[in-house]
């Protein structure tokens, strides 16, 4: 509900009111479980939101102060014409109002909270929240072009995006620097999550209609490759008894001999119920399809939407930054092989007489759906990619849906 929600207003405040259902919801699921480390990290994620939410609140109640509207499409209307004594702070706003959304979206240095949350949070809850960061990068994609677009002025034009592109990058290295150190596949699967939001904050602040649709491909697929790796991840630390491995080594908020995390939601399940479907070859054919998918290898549709996301930064008119982010984004490819790649070993190779847990049928069913929509959006590419180039026009192009808003509005070409 919150997700739709959010989707589908038009107006800022209550933009407010489904993003604190959204994150109410969260806050829950966050902290459905049991242990120290869950309830620690799911706290620090309530804290830091709530803090996103209060700057969220401010930048509105600054852009309401200045314009007299929270209307998006009259936002877009009004916006070229803010009085020259007052635009100042009508940018403040604006600027404290992309900060929430930035901590949502987890750009550095506002997104230290991400990975250990996520690392910490039920492998389905993990998973959904994979989705649930991408909302704020939506929020900006959406708000960014409509409101600060080529049509707000030259005083209002493009305001913030170059801060978007070099925070993007600043995200990306921050990730693989992250991705690299960890020894944790929740934490992995987190600091993919976080390479994922730099590659979008970078490409949607450039601003090109053909990036922003490779941009759109991109992050649908990184959102079905990062939900399915987290689902795989808890099933392969599921067994984590063995305070020795490397990819469930404790973390100092974590108390040795805890029951792990993923154990305690099926401690209760009746046995009869398990099934066991060769969990080896699931696993390490999930495994490996989520790495291929996340470093954007061929054939797998990761490659195509990369390709889609970089080919357009090549053209010359191309905004600055976008070949340093160009180069950012193939070091994180390889660099996301080189981690999974160790991890896998690690998992698969190292330890012959490693026991893998059980698979029980659902969370089979679950990973087959989302590493299957790769699959699918791999083989029935034209059709999607299509929908998208459309998407991305018609945010670049906002007139036809502030006319559709505000039929009489005035200076608006329908």
């Amino acid at each position: 509900m919150g997700l739709n929600g959010a989707f589908l207003t038009g107006d800022l405040f209550n933009l407010f009111v489904f993003f604190e259902v959204l994150l109410a919801a969260s806050y829950g699921l966050a902290l459905h479980g049991s242990g120290a480390r869950r309830v620690s990290a799911g706290l620090h994620y309530i804290t830091i939101n709530l803090t996103a939410s209060m700057l969220f609140l401010i930048g509105v109640s600054l852009i309401f102060g200045v314009t007299g509207t929270l209307n998006m499409a009259a936002l877009a209307e009004l916006i070229p014409h803010v009085p020259e004594r007052t635009r100042a702070l009508l940018h403040a706003g604006a600027a404290i109002l992309g900060v929430a959304f930035l901590i949502k979206t987890a750009m550095w240095p506002l997104g230290f909270w991400l990975p250990r949350t996520y690392a910490a949070a039920a492998p389905a809850v993990a998973a959904m929240f994979a989705l649930m960061t991408k909302v704020g990068i939506y929020v900006l994609l959406r708000l960014g072009l409509l409101l600060f677009g080529d049509g707000a002025g030259p005083a209002s034009a493009h305001f913030g995006s170059d801060w978007m592109v070099w925070g993007g990058m600043a995200t990306l290295v921050a990730g693989i620097v992250g991705m690299l150190g960890a020894r944790e596949l929740g934490k992995l699967a987190g600091y993919n999550v976080v390479i994922s939001a730099g590659t979008l904050l970078g490409a949607i602040g450039l601003q090109q209609p053909r990036v922003t649709a490779g941009a759109l491909a991109y992050l649908v697929i990184s959102t079905l490759a990062i939900a399915a790796f987290f689902l795989i991840a808890g099933l392969l630390a599921s067994d984590g008894d063995d305070e020795t491995d490397d990819t469930l080594s404790l973390e100092p908020y974590e108390q040795a001999g805890e029951t792990p995390a993923n154990e305690s939601l099926y401690a209760q399940e009746d046995e009869s119920r398990v099934v066991i479907l060769a969990p080896i070859a699931m696993l390490g054919l999930g495994f490996s399809a989520c790495a291929v998918l996340l470093a954007g290898l061929p054939p797998l549709a990761g490659f195509l939407a990369k390709f889609a996301l970089l080919a357009p930064m090549l053209d010359g008119g191309a905004r600055g930054g976008a070949s340093v982010l160009f180069v950012l984004i193939i070091v994180a490819g390889l660099c996301t092989v080189i981690a999974l790649c160790r991890a896998g070993i690690q998992i698969f190779w190292v330890e012959p007489e490693r026991i893998f847990p059980k698979v029980r049928l659902t969370e089979s069913v679950s990973i087959a759906v989302l590493l299957g929509l790769c699959l699918l959006l791999t083989i029935w590419v034209e059709r999607p990619l299509q929908y998208l180039r459309d998407t991305a026009a018609q945010l670049h192009a906002p007139g036809n849906y502030i006319h559709a808003v505000l039929p009489d509005a005035a200076g608006v070409a329908p």
